[in-house]
């Protein structure tokens, strides 16, 4: 297995667990903090491995692992500039729970290729896009009934509505990169 394969696997599965254990987590604490910087690092460390890896030959995949880098940053900065963001705690909670659900997509798709025998090619791709598109809506039906991340103020109301825009847009863009691979 590639060094890179290897980074990004390990780093993000960390990343991965951390993440679940902090959506069960009190949000703002001290333990919050400290497990949401191991997550970021994590993250991104696992993020950037694949990009590296990906680097020389570009793929769908690639484009969608640096938006998830981006979208990991932005949700950091939104906590760290909240006298600036008034809905920043939607915006931090939403778009860390977006790169947990593309986390357990890529892990679901891992487990898929294995079920289904194949790593690549037009039968994983198929496969990916399906796991995409239901992970998508299960994620953002999730996601969009947290009470945590979405309060009843208007201003998060037009924030989910957005966010919920970036997260169909982003897997529908990533389905349609991949099409031409799922059917050849």
């Amino acid at each position: 297995m590639n060094p890179y394969s290897l980074l990004h696997l390990v780093a993000a599965l960390a990343a991965l667990v951390i993440g679940l254990l902090m959506l069960r987590l009190p949000k703002g604490n001290h333990r919050h903090r400290v497990l949401g910087w191991w997550y970021v690092g994590l993250m991104s460390i696992g993020l950037i491995a694949i990009i590296t890896r990906m680097g020389s030959r570009p793929h769908p995949f690639m484009g969608y692992a640096v938006m998830i880098l981006i979208v990991l940053s932005t949700a950091v900065g939104a906590s760290r500039y909240r006298s600036r963001v008034p809905t920043w705690r939607a915006w931090h909670g939403a778009l860390m729970s977006l790169t947990i659900m593309a986390a357990v997509i890529a892990v679901s798709s891992i487990v898929g290729g294995v079920i289904i025998g194949s790593g690549s090619g037009a039968p994983f791709y198929r496969m990916f896009n399906i796991l995409i598109a239901v992970g998508t809506v299960a994620g953002l039906g999730v996601i969009n009934t947290r009470r945590i991340i979405w309060g009843r103020a208007n201003p998060e109301r037009v924030a989910r509505w957005w966010y919920s825009a970036l997260v169909v847009g982003s897997s529908a863009a990533l389905i349609a990169a991949q099409w031409g691979m799922a059917f050849p």
